[in-house]
């Protein structure tokens, strides 16, 4: 599966499977943006650095998805970066 240039929010993506389909899609081609609550940031940090660091793009972003707010402002910040979104994964819970 070939994701080159593609644009892919990962909502849950901290830890587990969201962690494992935000560094598969990257190795895949797609830029990420990974998504999760305040309290995983550290983890959300960290899954962003190694995306990058293997060559990857990724922001990560912290937002409730519980919050239409928030959820408006990861959408907003998603279009500032790369103008478009292709992909949305639901890996929260």
């Amino acid at each position: 599966m070939k994701l080159d240039r593609q644009i892919a929010i990962i909502i849950g993506s901290a830890r587990g499977i969201g962690a494992a389909i935000a560094r598969t899609f990257s190795q895949e081609g797609a830029n990420i943006v990974l998504v999760d609550l305040e309290k995983m940031k550290p983890h959300l940090d960290e899954v962003a650095q190694e995306i990058i660091q293997k060559g990857g793009k990724a922001i990560a972003i912290v937002a409730d998805c519980t919050d239409e707010r928030r959820v408006n402002e990861m959408v907003d910040e998603t279009m500032q970066q790369w103008g478009r979104i292709d992909i949305l994964v639901n890996s929260a819970g």
